[in-house]
């Protein structure tokens, strides 16, 4: 009931079913979400984010509108959440996003990332910027990583 529950979770999942509830909490998309969060710092946003289900996180951080507001969120987020939230970009996106991140950042992601995906990772960053990312990872994680 929209009235009691400020809307249906469901529609943000869906991207979808418009409207607002009695608290005023939007119903539609994952970009209107975005939108509602912008008048918040870049911590309240990054905890606010933090605190939506698992599953949702991903997709409301691809409707951010700005690389450099991505990296700004991915900064205060730990590597082990990072990766979660570029699972939501497509490949293109999440790769330019990794290179855009100081080399230990980027090492510190991929080393959460599964291990097929992490290879594929850096496989796509550009070579310049692997080679900064493995030689900022731990010599065993980078031996591992094509092993």
């Amino acid at each position: 009931d929209q009235r009691e529950g400020g809307g249906d979770p469901s529609a943000i999942r869906a991207g979808g079913g418009g409207g607002e509830g009695a608290r005023g909490v939007c119903t539609g998309g994952v970009s209107d979400v975005w939108n509602l969060m912008r008048a918040l710092s870049v911590e309240e946003r990054v905890r606010t984010l933090r605190s939506l289900p698992k599953d949702i996180q991903p997709l409301i951080f691809a409707s951010v509108p700005s690389e450099d507001e991505s990296l700004a969120i991915l900064k205060i987020i730990p590597p082990r959440e990072r990766a979660l939230l570029l699972s939501g970009l497509t490949t293109h996106a999440s790769t330019e996003t990794l290179a855009a991140l100081p080399p230990a950042e980027c090492a510190a992601t991929i080393r959460h990332v599964p291990p097929l995906d992490s290879e594929r990772a850096l496989l796509r960053l550009p070579p310049s910027v692997r080679t900064e990312v493995l030689g900022a990872l731990p010599p065993r994680d980078a031996a591992d990583l094509f092993s």
